[in-house]
């Protein structure tokens, strides 16, 4: 079964948004939500400074704001996003060879098409995709008209 990806259409605009405030650089930042049997459920999101020194192309989270963030007990951290400005939302070999494979679900939005992805990184080859040699889902997306 291929996991589901929940999200409420406010939370999409409001994440659109935010990743058009940061044009021309890549936005990024941390998903919260929580996961009840093949459903990921997307509540909010947490922007976190891109500090890459190539921010048009790639992003690097602010170590101090990851670090409090991930420390912080209030937060469930599912998942981390960031935006692609001129490209597709389709993943990077930099962004399957990030080190957020312990997360559930990353989302990838492009500011170019509009569209969002949803993807995790698996050592499940059976439904897998390959790039450069590393392994990820696709994952569906439901945008739900609220939370």
């Amino acid at each position: 079964m291929n996991t589901m990806v929940v999200i409420d259409q406010m939370t999409v605009e409001q994440l659109k948004a935010y990743c058009r405030s940061t044009l021309p650089e890549e936005a990024c930042g941390a998903l919260e939500g929580f996961v009840r049997d093949e459903e990921v459920y997307i509540s909010g999101f947490i922007p976190v400074t891109n500090r890459s020194f190539h921010p048009s192309v790639s992003f690097t989270f602010d170590a101090e704001e990851w670090v409090e963030l991930v420390l912080k007990r209030e937060h469930s951290l599912i998942g981390t996003f960031h935006s692609h400005p001129a490209a597709s939302a389709y993943p990077s070999q930099a962004d399957l060879l990030s080190a957020w494979s312990y997360f559930p679900v990353h989302l990838i939005l492009s500011m170019k098409t509009e569209e969002i992805f949803a993807y995790n990184q698996t050592k499940n080859h059976s439904s897998a995709k390959q790039r450069d040699g590393e392994w990820f889902n696709g994952l569906n997306i439901r945008i739900s008209p609220r939370a």
